[in-house]
């Protein structure tokens, strides 16, 4: 039925909630459901999908979208939906903030800005301190008021920070990023978890959020020796750090490369470029950059271990890239999970690499792969792959005919109906559970016996290893 949404992967409580509340729902089998959206008619199409660990978000063919949220509480938890009076063209998701581009070219943002990843924080400190000087806008006059100035200084933080506290760190309802309103945007990477990526119209490509791990793609700032200079005029300059060293304002990527998209994980980035190449920069830890490096990717991380130390600090691609293994393909569409990556060629093959543990990366093994390698149960079997989407330990692959693959931990089906398939990985070793994964990719029919739907023409994956298909 048209503008059906299907769900499936991990339970997860509140996405599932919010999943519930757009229409009619029904359980189909195991984990899998379907809900028909009751508010929009038979001619509005379902263009895109996306979510945060509390909100929902979906794009209609007439540019507008349904918002809702997950406000949790001490008694009960309620759904708010949020809306706006703009049309939409194109939306984006990270971990816990939205964008949302408008058909006017306007960037707007919700949710998480505790690291200035939606990009609503974009004073520099110079204009700050010049507000505050009561007209005094003679930097001649900088030395012989350097005391007043310093005073000024820190009342001005301490009240940046009060702000930040009650205003700043997570927006509620949708705000306008200004820092855009004279520039043409393309798209928006907002996957990483405190950071995200603009491409404008002519190519060129903004970053803004945390650095930690080099995913902003710019020099990261020594703390030790800012702590030690805090009263430093360098601390002024514009191409240096926010109030937290980890905290950056919008900045162009200093590059003569040309972009038209590009994604992100927690911590790494893919862009391809006009010509079909593909850069990355950020953290390389598994091998998720496909970048070869003097160094052997970590060994395979548990499936609770999702956040990056600062021993990984020396994985890190510090800037901008070439994937020189890829330098003969064209390579059109980039997925990023948290550890691994997914590529799509012009011929319609995929290529994966980064964290392997979970089978996620449909090769047939639990390994970690460091270069883009060719998925061979797709292209031996000549599936030509129209779309990918992938989450920490599942990837899912859409092909020309509308058949979806899946490899992955297997959050579909109960154990006892997997009827010992061939693609099941069913291990003697009590130290591994490999018997709940799927190694290679495998046609969602086949997991789910009695999966009964229409042909769906779009995939998206969240980040917790739940899937919508529409």
């Amino acid at each position: 039925m048209k503008n059906d949404l299907y769900t499936f992967g991990k339970k997860n409580y509140i996405l599932n909630s919010l999943f519930r509340s757009l229409g009619v729902s029904e359980k189909i089998k195991d984990n899998l459901q379907s809900v028909t959206l009751a508010t929009i008619c038979e001619k509005i199409n379902i263009i895109d999908i996306k979510c945060t660990n509390d909100s929902l978000l979906i794009l209609l063919s007439n540019g507008e979208f349904i918002c809702k949220r997950m406000i949790p509480s001490s008694s009960s938890s309620s759904i708010i939906e949020i809306t706006l009076p703009i049309k939409i063209l194109k939306v984006s998701s990270g971990y816990n903030h939205l964008h949302l581009l408008s058909i006017d070219n306007k960037l707007y943002g919700l949710g998480d800005n505790s690291f200035n990843q939606i990009g609503f924080n974009n004073n520099n400190k110079n204009n700050n301190n010049n507000n505050n000087n009561n007209n005094n806008n003679n930097n001649n006059n900088n030395n012989n008021n350097n005391n007043n100035n310093n005073n000024n200084n820190n009342n001005n933080n301490n009240n940046n920070n009060n702000n930040n506290n009650n205003n700043n760190n997570w927006y509620e309802t949708i705000k306008q990023v200004e820092y855009f309103n004279d520039i043409s945007l393309k798209m928006v990477s907002s996957g990483g978890r405190y950071h995200s990526i603009f491409i404008c119209i002519d190519g060129s490509v903004y970053t803004c959020g945390s650095n930690q791990y080099n995913q902003l793609g710019r020099r990261r700032v020594n703390r030790s020796n800012n702590r030690n200079n805090n009263s430093n005029n360098n601390r002024n300059n514009n191409n240096d750090d926010d109030n937290d060293d980890n905290i950056h304002s919008i900045e162009k990527l200093q590059t003569t490369i040309l972009f038209n998209n590009c994604s992100s994980g927690d911590y790494h980035n893919l862009l391809i470029a006009t010509n079909g190449l593909v850069y990355g920069f950020g953290l390389n830890s598994h091998g998720q950059l496909g970048i070869i490096t003097n160094y052997n990717v970590k060994s395979p991380i548990s499936n609770n271990q999702n956040n990056s130390s600062e021993d990984d600090n020396g994985y890190c691609i510090k800037s901008l890239t070439l994937l020189e293994s890829l330098k003969d393909e064209y390579i059109v569409e980039i997925r990023c999970s948290m550890w691994h990556s997914v590529l799509l060629s012009k011929k319609g093959e995929v290529f994966t690499f980064g964290e392997g543990s979970s089978f996620q990366l449909g090769h047939g093994d639990n390994i970690s792969y460091q270069i883009p390698t060719i998925i061979d149960e797709l292209s031996d079997n000549n599936y030509k792959i129209n779309s990918i989407s992938c989450s920490t330990n599942s990837t899912l692959f859409l092909d020309n005919q509308h058949r979806v693959f899946y490899c992955g931990d297997n959050f579909i089906s109960d154990d006892q109906e997997r009827n010992n398939q061939d693609n099941y990985n069913c291990s003697d070793d009590d130290d591994d559970d490999y018997s709940n994964k799927i190694e290679n990719p495998t046609p969602l029919t086949q997991l789910i016996q009695t999966f009964d739907f229409n042909p769906p023409n779009n995939i998206f994956t969240h980040n917790s290893n739940i899937n919508f298909m529409w």
